[in-house]
């Protein structure tokens, strides 16, 4: 993406086309240039200490696809973040945010949150690693052709054209503009088959180097909210517990990437049923909850909708997160990770 070593700029202009040869040939050579291109990557977003900045997504809105959702960000470093929504207004208030110890999730309008504790962050060698498994699984998947320099943003930004290298599920026709600087996309556009956007986003505005307050990660729940909470450092229970003790159909991915196993069920702390299914491996997190469904559909206002089997799911991103939710049966599921959202999907469609 945007390594740089000496003359940074002319080092990478030297080395894209290799890249791109690379992706189109899947020689064996990929895992070298992949380890070249993730270390230089890890090393530019580990510069970055903080950012604040404000970004549009596209394609989100299942009952609005033209509406534009419009949300402030703020990052520091290690992987903090915060997502704010603040249009549409019907969704104003909803707030995404990691502060290295939990995710939290609040929805105002339905007065109702969730909070997982016990999400840390993992040590730069497993983040290394990950971003090197992302980097493989990318060359394999794609051709890349660098299409020039344009300034985005205040920021100056490389953008690159990227086609698949073969037909696969959700494997999109995209255009990708890199932060020069720390490699990190500024501005992102999916196409489907029909040449129509599928999913955008772009960074309106954004500072790096911003300060960040002492409570920009925190976050209380009202009095009256109503909040999902698991604790992941509370003991496990066995699968077969699991399925006596909940009253929904309890399930498990077939599917899951190498070296990725079902490695521990908790219990919610919340008086309904509910469990929280890990399934982490070193940088690469996963984790699916399950609770009882009150409806045959999420219906979730936010949203990219995709197919799962008979079931309708949705998809939404939040940095390097994505989230699916779905039903199936009488069983609600949430799937979250940092593995690439076509992944994630796979996973999601193996559950049962």
């Amino acid at each position: 993406m945007t390594p740089q070593t000496p003359s940074k700029e002319n080092s990478m202009r030297l080395l894209k086309p290799f890249v791109l040869a690379l992706a189109l040939l899947g020689c064996s050579c990929t895992s070298i240039w992949a380890q070249v291109i993730s270390d230089q990557m890890v090393n530019n977003l580990l510069a970055v200490e903080s950012y604040r900045g404000t970004l549009l997504e596209k394609r989100l809105v299942p009952s609005d696809p033209e509406a534009v959702v419009k949300k402030e960000i703020l990052y520091q470093k290690p992987w903090k973040v915060r997502a704010d929504v603040t249009a549409p207004a019907a969704h104003a208030g909803e707030v995404f945010l990691y502060d290295g110890e939990q995710v939290v999730m609040w929805w105002p309008r339905e007065l109702f949150g969730i909070r997982v504790k016990g999400v840390r962050a993992a040590p730069e060698k497993e983040i290394r690693e990950h971003v090197e498994g992302q980097a493989k699984e990318a060359l394999k998947a794609y051709a890349y052709s660098l299409d020039g320099n344009y300034p985005l943003a205040g920021r100056e930004t490389q953008r690159w054209r990227v086609l698949p290298a073969k037909a696969a599920p959700w494997r999109f026709l995209h255009t990708s503009w890199m932060d020069a600087r720390y490699s990190m996309p500024l501005k992102l556009d999916l196409y489907d088959t029909k040449d129509t956007l599928w999913y955008g986003m772009e960074f309106e505005k954004i500072d790096f180097g911003a300060p960040v307050p002492a409570d920009a990660f925190s976050l209380e729940f009202p009095p009256n909210a109503v909040v999902f909470e698991w604790d992941l450092d509370d003991p496990g229970i066995s699968l077969e517990e699991a399925k006596k003790t909940m009253n929904f159909d309890v399930m498990l991915p077939k599917n899951l990437p190498s070296g990725h196993k079902v490695g521990k069920i908790v219990k919610s702390r919340h008086c309904l049923p509910m469990i929280a299914v890990l399934m982490d491996k070193g940088g690469t997190w996963i984790s699916l909850t399950e609770t009882r469904a009150l409806t045959a559909d999420p219906a979730l206002a936010l949203g990219k909708k995709i197919p799962l089997g008979d079931s309708q799911g949705y998809l939404n991103f939040f940095g390097t997160t994505g989230v699916v939710s779905w039903v199936k049966g009488k069983t609600a599921l949430t799937l979250m990770g940092n593995a690439s959202f076509p992944t994630l999907i796979q996973i999601a469609e193996s559950v049962e």
